[in-house]
């Protein structure tokens, strides 16, 4: 992943400015973490591959691999892999820079 995309994303997550969502990249009340990214990377946007995943050529071209992606989308909703409790957008910003 790109390092000036990386930052910036890590930023935004810690900013307090997007509201945490799930499910979608982006709803009314906020935006899961990878519609940030998708907001970041590419402001206003409305593209989606569906159930709230990234367009598989847009997180490919931002450096995000499908195994990431859904493992962050997991992380983001909860899902039973991460025991049921949504991670916040503090402790997936720490994830993404230990791991990508």
């Amino acid at each position: 992943m790109d390092k000036g995309l990386k930052a910036k994303w890590v930023k935004a997550l810690r900013s307090r400015k997007f509201k945490q969502a799930h499910k979608q990249l982006k709803t009314k009340h906020g935006y899961c973490c990878l519609g940030v990214l998708r907001e970041i990377a590419e402001p206003g946007c409305a593209r989606t591959d569906g159930a709230g995943l990234l367009r598989r050529e847009d997180a490919a071209a931002w450096g995000i691999g499908e195994e990431t992606m859904f493992r962050l989308a997991a992380m983001n909703d909860g899902l039973k892999d991460f025991a049921g409790n949504p991670h916040s957008f503090e402790q997936i910003a720490d994830y993404i820079e230990k791991k990508l």
